[in-house]
């Protein structure tokens, strides 16, 4: 492999880690799910993940529920708030390790979430993973979230509520390292044929 093509190829690669997709949009794609013991699955790639929904009470409460799982080397990083539109100044944002959200939202014990916290129009443009893992209660955690399943619980209970929340996902530097191994590898190998 030629030095030109190594360098497309680990520049391609590199590229794929600000990849940036819409992994759920309310308006394309349907409501999230409003049952904590079967959220919606959202799957998650390197880069930008964006999630468009909206929550709040019209007669009745609105809660979005969704699960992801970090695979092959991923970690989140952080979750900004890109938009937040409601007359309502507060919504609520939790997470709990595992494939369901345990505690019922009516009487829900924050000691078994993992985070939570508020957010609202001064949140606009911050990062609430941070602020997640120091909810006052919870589990607690540092940034980033590693491992394997995790569910997310939304809410607002006064005034309809839209959100854009940005999902940033990176490898683990191990997965980095590998594929600039192998780029490494396969130059050796071109170059021991020639």
């Amino acid at each position: 492999m030629n030095s030109k093509v190594l360098s497309l190829f680990l520049l391609s690669s590199f590229a794929a880690v600000s990849h940036s997709v819409v992994m759920w949009d309310e308006g394309i794609n349907g409501d999230l799910s409003g049952d904590r013991l079967l959220p919606t699955n959202l799957n998650l790639v390197i880069g930008s993940n964006e999630l468009i929904g909206s929550t709040g009470n019209t007669g009745t409460t609105d809660r979005d529920y969704f699960h992801i799982s970090l695979t092959g080397g991923q970690k989140l990083t952080k979750i900004y708030l890109r938009n937040y539109v409601s007359a309502d100044d507060i919504a609520f944002i939790a997470v709990q390790a595992g494939t369901v959200i345990t505690e019922d939202p009516t009487n829900a014990n924050v000691g078994n979430l993992l985070g939570w916290t508020f957010f609202g129009t001064p949140q606009i443009g911050s990062d609430l993973l941070a602020p997640m893992g120091t909810g006052s209660g919870s589990i607690g955690f540092t940034p980033p979230l590693t491992g394997s399943d995790y569910t997310f619980w939304i809410q607002q209970t006064g005034d309809p509520t839209d959100y854009v929340m940005d999902f940033q996902v990176v490898p683990e530097p191990s997965s980095m390292a590998a594929l600039a191994g192998f780029a490494l590898l396969l130059k050796k190998k071109r170059q021991r044929a020639a």
